[in-house]
């Protein structure tokens, strides 16, 4: 019993079973930290990306009227302004839709034309993002997660 109480009041080795507890759970909470502000970056800049792409694209005057120059349009302005974040983000994970509604109705009612018309004047671009986790092993949620975004735009411009 003697020998029971010394081993007890001993206290070798408690740091390093410690540190082995709460180190892995410390570099766990530091990885999800980073793949929630990685998250929170792209989301954000998906939002005034997507807002001043649309705007860029809609003040256009010399375009064709079909839905595949505004969404060239779109993805040239989306790779001029995604050199200033490659490491984050590729443009190969963004898919771009674009609808023309003739009122706000159509929009409402999701009966929206892929090709342009000469009384469709209202743009609306529909942008996914595939998000890929870093730690995906780690936040399986994560792995297959989408950010969509939906910009509506008036078009200046009309041939």
């Amino acid at each position: 019993m003697l020998k029971l109480c010394k081993i007890i009041k001993e206290k070798r080795g408690v740091i390093s079973i410690e540190f082995a507890i709460c180190f892995p759970l410390f570099i766990l909470l530091f990885a999800f930290v980073l793949e929630m502000n990685r998250l929170m970056f792209i989301s954000s800049s998906l939002d005034l990306l997507t807002a001043d792409v649309a705007r860029r694209a809609s003040i256009t005057e010399n375009i064709n009227k079909n839905s595949s120059s505004y969404s060239n349009i779109f993805y040239n302005e989306l790779s001029k302004e995604l050199t200033l974040w490659p490491m984050l983000t590729s443009q190969d994970n963004f898919i771009v839709q674009v609808e023309f509604c003739n009122n706000i109705k159509n929009i409402i009612d999701n009966k929206c034309n892929t090709t342009s018309t000469s009384l469709s004047k209202i743009i609306r671009y529909k942008v996914e993002y595939k998000y890929n986790a870093f730690f995906s092993s780690l936040f399986p949620d994560l792995a297959n997660a989408s950010l969509k975004r939906e910009s509506v735009v008036y078009r200046e411009f009309q041939s």
